[in-house]
């Protein structure tokens, strides 16, 4: 069994769409679906059905937090992670379940995943944030040379789209994985309230020695839902704190790069301190 975990927050209207499209579709394997809702504006309006879930949050304690809230009350031996503003194909389940079936090397698989205009979403695929990417991204050299190895690095727009790669990580909108693999790694790091989740799950998965794999054999689109704009959460501030707690967590990997790493951590914090004071009403937790 699978069990499908998705986290909402003021998305009622994508969830309610991707959940009556997968109780339509003709999925070969069996599962449940389990939504948690986040502490959402509006309560979410669902029709009653066995194979639903439902987990209202009180506070809104961040998607690392919920997804681990979901992952304890499934009953699947696979856990499927879907942002509730995409939209699967027909056939999505059932090729990313048969791609861990079909090989035990696979820590994470990932799919294609797709703007809504049908162009490729770069973020299908990432490599591990370095400090060499971030000044590449500071300077915006992946987006003139992203077809070369060293400036297109992070998103590995170097690599053929339309084939199977291993890579760092893969998108959080769209991941499956074993349930039992958590008692190896653990669940996921509550830390990271929002960002960053999915890289350091697969960075910790990809350290025991499994592949994470990116299948564009079946795609994703999405929508990538404004949800947060009237909210008192700021994105632009939790993307910062994620990265420095990564950066932190991971220091063992950049050692060598000690003068760089104090720059960039004081660039960080200082984006963190201005962050609050534009925003004094802002949610930190």
């Amino acid at each position: 069994m699978i069990s499908i975990i998705i986290v909402n927050f003021n998305s009622s209207d994508y969830l309610k769409r991707l959940i009556s499209s997968i109780l339509t579709l003709e999925i070969k394997v069996t599962f449940e679906l389990i939504i948690i809702d986040n502490n959402s504006d509006t309560p979410i309006d669902l029709k009653p059905d066995k194979r639903i879930k439902l987990i209202y949050n009180k506070l809104n304690m961040g998607f690392s937090n919920a997804v681990n809230k979901g992952i304890s009350q499934s009953k699947g031996d696979k856990i499927l992670l879907l942002n509730p503003d995409i939209e699967i194909e027909s056939k999505t389940i059932d090729i990313l379940s048969s791609s861990l079936d079909n090989n035990l090397d696979y820590g994470v698989v990932g799919c294609k995943v797709l703007n809504k205009d049908y162009t490729y979403q770069v973020s299908s695929k990432r490599h591990f944030p370095t400090y060499g990417i971030l000044c590449t991204k500071f300077f915006r050299l992946d987006k003139i040379f992203y077809k070369t190895k060293i400036f297109g690095k992070y998103n590995y727009t170097y690599l053929d789209i339309d084939k199977v790669s291993y890579v760092d990580s893969v998108s959080g909108s769209c991941m499956i994985f074993r349930k039992n693999i958590l008692s190896e790694i653990g669940n996921f790091d509550e830390r990271f309230f929002l960002y960053f989740e999915d890289t350091d799950f697969c960075l910790r998965v990809k350290e025991k020695g499994y592949k994470i794999a990116y299948v564009p054999e079946t795609k994703i689109i999405h929508y990538k839902s404004r949800s947060f704009i009237n909210s008192r959460i700021n994105k632009n501030l939790e993307f910062f704190k994620s990265l420095y707690i990564f950066f932190n967590k991971y220091d063992k990997y950049y050692k060598n790069y000690y003068f760089i790493k104090k720059l960039f951590k004081i660039l960080i914090k200082t984006n963190i301190f201005l962050l609050k004071k534009m925003n004094p009403n802002t949610s930190y937790e």
